[in-house]
């Protein structure tokens, strides 16, 4: 099996590259109780109450670049990764509202990706959340005086896709810019910083097989072992040649002591709704 696994940020994810999510995939549906822990979780950076915020594991699939872009096809992680999009999203319409011009701008390369061509392109790219992509785009194009006159909630339901089941994408638009209103400017510029260094680990295949095949060991059930245990099992039985097997423990070594007391949620365990914070992490896809 073809894999590459990486610590990695967010600021490294959302940046010259884009992200598409087929629309065979599950719609997107976290609400407010996943919105709140999300931003409570990555608010305790910024008071330094935590070092650092874990989101798990992500899977992609790696397709052929396009136009110097990395492209890849998110085979688990979608619902974090159309979240976190969202917040950066109402960070950027916060700065605007504030004519924070320079903050603003600074936050658009996590937002798009500009390819050889000078074409811009939304980094994520949902196909079943047309909305999305109409809400950044809305974001980057909106003068200060616009967004200054406008409220989020009236910004929002106008990008909201005609015909479509977009509504917790528009609400949590609205949720994030509710929060970011009742913040200082330094506290809006801690937690741009916060979001683009919440950590995860990148799992990327060249494969759509190998990649299935992981995103269903990452979500097994009804087993005495561990997620973390049987992904690492698999690999280390499955991956050839034999000799790259060295290679993989040295990479899983790597891993377990970036990640430590954390190797639960780096399995992603899938539909849990309890907060990180209790120490029973479980982020769905």
């Amino acid at each position: 099996m073809a894999f590459e696994a990486r610590q990695s940020t967010v600021g490294k994810l959302l940046n010259d590259s884009i992200y598409r999510i087929p629309r065979n995939q599950r719609a997107y549906v976290w609400d407010e109780h996943n919105w709140k822990d999300l931003f409570e979780d990555i608010k305790l950076v910024t008071e330094e109450v935590a070092t650092s915020h874990f989101i798990g594991s992500i899977v992609l699939m790696e397709e052929e670049e396009e136009d110097s872009l990395g492209v890849f096809t998110i085979i688990d992680g979608q619902q974090r990764v159309i979240t976190l999009t969202l917040l950066l999203s109402s960070l950027m319409f916060a700065f605007k509202k504030r004519n924070m011009i320079n903050h603003a701008n600074g936050t658009k390369k996590y937002l798009v990706a500009i390819d050889t061509k000078d074409v811009e392109h939304a980094i994520v790219a949902p196909e079943n959340h047309l909305s999305l992509t109409r809400i950044v785009e809305g974001v980057i194009a909106i003068s200060p005086e616009d967004a200054a006159a406008m409220s989020a909630v009236a910004f929002s339901k106008s990008k909201r896709a005609s015909g479509s089941k977009d509504e917790l994408i528009v609400k949590a638009f609205q949720y994030f810019s509710a929060s970011f209103a009742k913040m200082k400017d330094e506290e809006l510029l801690a937690f741009r910083d916060a979001v683009i260094s919440v950590a995860y680990v990148n799992i990327k295949s060249s494969s759509e097989e190998d990649s299935y095949t992981i995103f269903e060991i990452l979500n097994a059930r009804g087993i005495e072992l561990e997620d973390h245990e049987l992904l690492k099992n698999y690999i280390m039985r499955y991956i050839h040649p034999i000799e790259k097997r060295d290679d993989a423990k040295q990479v899983w070594s790597e891993i377990e002591a970036t990640v430590g007391s954390n190797m639960k949620a780096f399995a992603s365990l899938r539909n849990s709704k309890i907060s990180p914070r209790s120490r029973r992490q479980g982020w769905s896809i």
